[in-house]
């Protein structure tokens, strides 16, 4: 694929699974705002994308108001996905150097620019589980891990960025 993606300023509301899932892409850019799904936005197998101008929502208080026993039996676990904002992937799909408009692109991964991560700080029962970034560490074919990302003014609002230990 020698030309871009441009997916900007979407607005994705209350999936119960993922709010905008992009596979096998590169030269992408995705920006606007995710609030309320399961997973905001996650990527496999995505080389060289952009994530840009984006806002990602963990759960508010009126959806926990919502979603709180007798309606589910309990919150973040089973059918009801704790949030997440992004799940990025841990492994570098193509190594080969793209050509393309006189330019010599190397494959890296993500680079995050003006992306602001709230109400993921839960103190009920999603404190465990609800993250601003997870990482998609099943697809990892040479056991470590390579999808070298950037942060630009990246802001989140709780004690954990990720759901690494």
């Amino acid at each position: 694929q020698t030309e871009s993606i441009f997916l900007t300023e979407n607005t994705v509301l209350k999936n119960r699974y993922h709010g905008m899932y992009f596979y096998n892409a590169r030269h992408a850019a995705v920006g606007g705002f995710f609030a309320e799904n399961g997973v905001g936005l996650e990527m496999k197998w995505c080389d060289n994308v952009q994530i840009v101008e984006a806002t990602f929502r963990g759960l508010s208080q009126a959806t926990k108001d919502l979603t709180r026993p007798p309606y589910f039996s309990k919150r973040c676990e089973g059918y009801f996905l704790p949030p997440v904002g992004y799940r990025m992937q841990a492994q570098i799909f193509r190594w080969n150097n793209l050509k393309a408009m006189g330019k010599e692109y190397n494959n890296k991964g993500v680079m995050l620019t003006n992306v602001d991560f709230s109400e993921f700080d839960h103190a009920d029962d999603c404190a465990e589980t609800s993250v601003p970034i997870s990482f998609n560490t099943h697809d990892i074919r040479t056991k470590h891990w390579n999808y070298a990302s950037a942060f630009h003014n990246v802001s989140y609002v709780g004690p954990r960025l990720t759901d690494a230990a």
